[in-house]
């Protein structure tokens, strides 16, 4: 029950600082979404964000190899990380919550079923058997940062504290679930097992992407999966994030964008 890549993209909102990791190949793919803490404290050119992505994201694809269960491997991925993160400081994390998080759409193949797991604000969206569209919900993040947001109105630098503000809610139950430092994010991954026949077509993707278009629009046979969905390329181009226009209100600043769609057989 192998993948094939149909169409991927990703696009860095800030040039040699994208943290988005797209990774396909025809049994694992994943789209990894990372975001910075308060500040960076690795000596990393792109940084935490960056570093977090690109280590991880190695991780994730070594432990996938060793055909482990999905679970165990995203596990054992974020320990790993959790670990070198640590040595690059010297053994010391005061705070869990000024360290880099990430959040992850991830498919796999197996020889008798698909498996999908998320966590954060990365979507699935999947075409069925007769090309109906189902979409993960993650409005639980969406209306939390929309609180938060509303009661900084007025704040000299609102994007830097909300940032703040949304780490402390970082894998608490009245918070969000995102992969993370020295955090229970494993008490937050949603996972789903399903029959190849049930799935024709899959969308992974971030946020960058996502919160581009209206919710029901990229639900919509046609929109971004299915026989007349376009290229990734002119679906960004659609959202303005290729030719240096300014994003949407709705897109989060500084967001990269990224998806890859796949065909399932």
């Amino acid at each position: 029950m192998p993948f094939t890549c149909l169409d991927h993209a990703n696009v860095p909102a800030r040039a040699g600082r994208g943290a988005d990791v797209v990774h396909f190949d025809e049994r694992l793919a994943f789209v990894l979404d990372a975001t910075p803490g308060p500040q960076d404290l690795l000596d990393h050119p792109g940084g935490d964000a960056q570093w977090f992505a690109l280590y991880l994201s190695a991780r994730l694809i070594e432990r996938f190899s060793d055909s482990q269960q999905a679970i165990c491997s995203i596990h054992g991925a974020l320990l790993d990380a959790q670990a070198e993160y640590r040595r690059l400081l010297g053994g010391r994390v005061d705070d869990a919550h000024s360290a880099p998080s990430a959040s992850l759409a991830l498919a796999v193949a197996t020889p008798t079923h698909l498996e999908l797991l998320r966590i954060g604000d990365a979507a699935i969206y999947r075409a069925g058997a007769f090309g109906e569209i189902t979409a993960c919900d993650h409005s639980r993040l969406i209306e939390l940062e929309q609180r938060l947001g509303a009661s900084l109105r007025g704040c000299m630098d609102q994007e830097s504290a909300l940032l703040r503000q949304m780490c402390a809610y970082r894998n608490i139950p009245q918070g969000y679930g995102v992969l993370s430092i020295g955090e229970a994010a494993m008490d937050y991954l949603e996972a789903e097992q399903l029959h190849a026949r049930h799935v024709r077509e899959l969308l992974l993707c971030s946020r960058g992407f996502w919160a581009c278009f209206d919710p029901y629009d990229l639900a919509r046979p046609g929109t971004a999966l299915g026989a007349q969905a376009p290229r990734a390329r002119e679906l960004l181009e659609r959202a303005g994030l290729m030719t240096g226009e300014t994003p949407p209100a709705r897109t989060p600043l500084h967001r990269d964008a990224s998806l890859v769609r796949l065909r399932v057989h």
